[in-house]
């Protein structure tokens, strides 16, 4: 991410009145005067300076990425550097002195899971969390519909797969197996939304995420994939989400489609599955309804099912998949060879001083 789009990401966060709000109102109700808190994904600093003035007595931010730069200098402005010590590294990776009372993240995707968020609060429950401690938010739930969007299935999937005269429809396996985020309005349901389930992130012992579900068409249309968003429960009575039904925020939504477009007519069912692994960084989504026409001439047999996963939308190099063999063991780099100790001693190095 360059600059200028880190600075432009974070300004459309900082400028979405819904989410700030909802956060500083679970804030402020959930940090309590000397209450040691935890922020993970700390961004702009924003949720730790709220917990700051909510009381808390210190708050430790955990930001590994260049913004904790702009969050020390915005700390320092609000007057409270005193109370905030920022961690530039990746939670896995640190160590506080003290247990929290209280665990605040933003680590919320489009589609709720998808930014590693089980992960984080996962690690962060087992070593740095008093027991009982509150949690923001304390719960995500999922929803889904199945969408007809053939303007952008035709830019994202369908867009010709010709170019100066070259064939290049090999990659067409590829686009039908990742997920875009694209701003899905109501009038793009072939069916009403529905829950796939709640995550409450205080009691979720795995980063995996599976379920299926059941929706009726309500409308004539084609079929063209799902779209996913989030509601996320900060605290008892505060709630942010990214429904297309509200005002757009800064959240935008996911767009899965399937391999071909398929019609559908109102009664009919459709059964799909959704699931994420690796902690929210492969979905899985799939369909199965009897008898669906296709459409554009490619039409598929009756029971037919569509089986996608972002496992299989990005290519993969032979020579690198033997990285994820149960037997691979990882060697050291360049780096490690000329820092690990010999005979007792670590030599010199850019890493290792005298």
């Amino acid at each position: 991410m360059s600059p200028t789009e880190l600075l432009r990401f974070h300004r459309s966060m900082l400028t979405d009145v819904a989410r700030v709000e909802g956060f500083r109102r679970a804030i402020e109700a959930c940090v309590k005067a000397g209450d040691v808190v935890l922020d993970l994904g700390s961004g702009t600093g924003i949720l730790a300076i709220l917990a700051a003035r909510a009381g808390a007595r210190i708050v430790y931010a955990v930001e590994g990425a260049e913004i904790v730069e702009i969050a020390r200098l915005v700390c320092r402005d609000n007057g409270v550097e005193d109370r905030v010590v920022f961690l530039d590294t990746l939670s896995p990776r640190v160590q506080l002195p003290e247990l929290a009372d209280v665990l605040i993240t933003e680590t919320i995707g489009n589609f709720g899971l998808d930014e590693g968020i089980l992960g984080w609060v996962g690690d962060a429950r087992r070593r740095f969390l008093k027991p009982g401690a509150a949690i923001v938010p304390c719960a995500i739930e999922l929803w889904a519909a199945p969408i007809e969007m053939p303007q952008t299935y035709a830019r994202e999937i369908d867009w010709g797969y010709t170019q100066s005269g070259i064939d290049f429809r090999s990659m067409r396996p590829f686009t039908v197996n990742s997920l875009y985020h694209q701003r899905i309005k109501p009038r793009h349901y072939l069916a009403e939304p529905r829950s796939l389930g709640e995550v409450v992130l205080g009691e979720v012992a795995s980063t995996a995420f599976a379920t299926d579900a059941e929706f009726q068409v309500t409308r004539p249309g084609e079929l063209h994939g799902l779209g996913g968003w989030f509601s996320a429960r900060l605290c008892e009575g505060v709630t942010v989400s990214n429904n297309p039904e509200n005002e757009a925020g800064s959240w935008s939504h996911v767009f899965l489609p399937f391999e071909a477009p398929r019609r559908v007519a109102p009664g009919d069912t459709l059964k799909v599955h959704i699931a994420c692994a690796n902690n929210g960084s492969v979905w899985r989504w799939s369909l199965a309804k009897s008898g669906m026409p296709g459409v554009g001439g490619r039409d598929h047999p009756a029971g037919s099912r569509f089986d996608h996963s972002t496992f299989f939308g990005s290519p993969a190099m032979a020579s690198h998949l033997h990285r994820q063999a149960l037997g691979h063991a990882p060697e050291l780099n360049v780096d490690g060879r000329v820092t690990r100790p010999v005979d007792g001693v670590r030599l010199l190095s850019r890493q290792a001083g005298p």
